[in-house]
């Protein structure tokens, strides 16, 4: 059963989806969980992620690009480190995305 502490961190991770909370396996930690279900090998959300960009962005790769960019760094990236690390090919279009100037993670 999880903790309380963590079913918060599965919400933050997995949202509110049924479908996602349906690999959940009793017994096994949310770790565990967590591997299993997104980064292994096999695993049935192993690209989820792309997917859903896929389904929500004509050009969905250029931001894949962005948020790949945005990850290499734990404190973020300024706009103008964004335009350098994803290259020519999304600078025509950056301007159409929303970004902060710095993306702080807690």
């Amino acid at each position: 059963m999880l903790s309380r502490k963590d079913m918060a961190e599965a919400y933050m991770i997995m949202g509110g989806v049924p479908y996602y909370w349906s690999y959940l396996r009793r017994g096994e930690s949310l770790s565990q969980n967590i591997d299993r279900i997104f980064f292994a090998q096999d695993a049935p959300l192993h690209d989820e992620f792309k997917a859903l960009y896929k389904s929500l962005f004509k050009r969905s790769e250029i931001y894949l690009q962005i948020v790949e960019s945005l990850t290499k760094r734990r404190a973020g990236l300024l706009r103008e480190e964004i335009l350098r690390e994803t290259g020519p090919t999304c600078v025509a279009r950056i301007g159409r995305v929303q970004l902060y100037t710095q993306i702080q993670y807690v």
